[in-house]
C-alpha cells in the first residue's frame, strides 16, 4: 500500500488518547507509536515492546473514515486496506465507488491534480474538434516526420492557467510554439525505473499511421504552492501528462485513391551505386573523384524524388562522407524513405561499391533479399 499523505481520517480507540496525524492512513509512523506508548497503560510489571505497541496499533487501533461528509463510513485499517477506493488523481479515499462520484464536485474543486488531468484531456478534445488547433497541429506532425521520421507533437504548460487559456482563447494564448520529438529523443529520455506515461508515448509513437493519425502530448506542471498538504499526487513528478492519437486535419491526409497493383509495388525500388560510364573515362579520374561522382549519384537520384540524404537519414550520409573521404568500405544499406511526388514509400539499396553494368541483372526485388543477407 502506498505511503504517501492521503485526506483519510484517523481515529482511536476510545479506551486511549488521540494520536497526531499519520503520514498515510494505511502507514504508522514513529512519532505516532511514541504518542501511543505514552498514552498506554501499564498493564504489566514493564512497558510494552515497540513491536507489541506496533502490532497493537496497527491492528486494533487505527480505523479509516470515508472522506465523504455525509457518510464518514469507519473501517478497521485492515478492511480498509481491502475495500476502500481512492481518487484517480490524489489520496483521498472513500469507502466506495458512490461516494466518491457524490463528492467528486466538491473535491474537484480543492484537488489541483484533478484539474490539471482534466485540462490535459479538454486539450487533447480541443486538437480533434477545433479546425484551427488541428490544422496547426497536424502542420508540425507532417513536417516532422517527413524530415525526422516517427514522433509526437510536445505541447507544454507552465501553470494550469495556462492551459485553461489556450482553451478558451485558442493558439495565440500558446506560451510556447509546439515542439515535435522522434521517436529516437522519446527513447533517450526514458528513466530507469521506465516512466509508464513514456512508454505509452513510444508505443503510440511506433504503431500510428502517419497518414493519417499524429500523436499529440500534454504536459503541465504542478503547482504545489496552494496546494493543501493532505493532498498528494498518484503520480510523480513536476508535470501532469496526457497522450493521444488524433487525427490529422483533412489538408494533410495522406489520400490513397486505389489499390497498387503487385507489379507497380515491385517497381517501387531503386539501387543506387556509382553512375554508369565507360572503362576509358572511369581509367582517367582518381578513386577519391569516382567516390565523390558516386557520392554526387546517390543524392542527386534520391533528392529527384524529395529525399534529403543529410537531414533524413543522418547516419548513412555521414558514412557516405567517410567512404568518399577515407575510403573505408560501405556495405549495403537498405532505406524506406518516401516519394514526395507520388506520397508512396519506396524500397531504396544503396551499394557504391558495387559496379553498375554487374547489377544490371537484377530485375526481380524479390532477389534483394539474398543481396542484403
Amino acid at each position: 500500500m502506498n505511503t504517501t499523505s492521503s485526506s483519510m481520517d484517523t481515529t482511536m480507540d476510545a479506551n486511549t488518547s488521540s494520536p497526531k496525524s499519520l503520514t498515510s492512513p494505511f502507514q504508522t509512523t514513529s512519532s505516532f507509536f511514541e504518542t501511543a506508548s505514552s498514552a498506554a497503560p501499564d498493564t504489566t510489571s514493564g512497558s510494552f515492546s515497540a513491536s507489541e505497541l506496533r502490532d497493537m496499533v496497527t491492528e486494533e487501533l487505527v480505523t479509516v473514515r470515508c472522506s465523504y461528509s455525509k457518510c464518514k463510513r469507519a473501517a478497521e485499517l485492515k478492511e480498509a486496506k481491502q475495500s476502500y477506493k481512492s481518487c484517480h488523481n490524489c489520496y483521498t479515499y472513500y469507502c466506495s465507488r458512490d461516494c466518491r462520484k457524490n463528492h467528486w464536485e466538491r473535491h474537484k474543486r480543492k484537488c489541483v491534480f484533478s484539474q490539471i488531468n482534466s485540462a490535459c484531456k479538454h486539450i487533447l478534445q480541443h486538437a480533434r474538434t477545433n479546425e484551427e488547433v488541428q490544422k496547426c497541429f497536424s502542420r508540425v506532425a507532417r513536417t516532422g516526420y517527413l524530415s525526422r521520421g516517427r514522433g509526437a507533437v510536445m505541447l507544454s504548460f507552465p501553470t494550469l492557467q495556462d492551459a485553461q487559456d489556450f482553451l478558451n482563447s485558442g493558439l495565440p494564448s500558446l506560451p510556447t510554439l509546439p515542439g515535435y520529438k522522434t521517436f529516437r529523443e522519446l527513447e533517450s529520455v526514458q528513466t530507469e525505473p521506465k516512466d509508464p506515461h513514456t512508454e505509452t508515448l513510444i508505443t503510440m509513437v511506433t504503431t500510428y499511421d502517419p497518414d493519417v493519425k499524429m500523436v499529440v502530448d500534454v504536459s503541465v506542471a504542478v503547482d504545489t504552492t496552494n496546494v493543501k498538504a493532505n493532498l498528494v499526487p498518484r503520480r510523480e513528478g513536476p508535470n501532469i501528462r496526457q497522450c493521444a492519437k488524433i487525427r490529422l486535419s483533412e489538408r494533410h491526409i495522406v489520400k490513397k485513391t486505389r489499390e497498387e497493383p503487385a507489379d507497380e509495388i515491385e517497381a517501387e525500388t531503386m539501387i543506387l551505386t556509382s553512375p554508369p560510364g565507360s572503362p576509358e573515362k572511369m581509367a582517367q579520374i582518381s578513386d577519391r573523384r569516382s567516390r565523390e561522382i558516386c557520392f554526387i549519384n546517390i543524392q542527386r537520384n534520391l533528392r529527384a524524388r524529395g529525399v534529403i540524404l543529410r537531414h533524413q537519414y543522418p547516419d548513412v550520409y555521414r558514412k557516405l562522407c567517410v567512404y568518399v573521404e577515407k575510403n573505408e568500405s560501405f556495405p549495403p544499406v537498405t532505406i524506406y524513405p518516401r516519394d514526395t511526388n507520388t506520397g508512396k514509400t519506396f524500397m531504396c539499396l544503396i551499394m557504391p561499391d558495387s559496379d553498375p553494368e554487374i547489377l544490371e541483372w537484377v530485375q526481380n526485388p524479390d532477389l534483394l533479399e539474398d543481396i542484403i543477407a
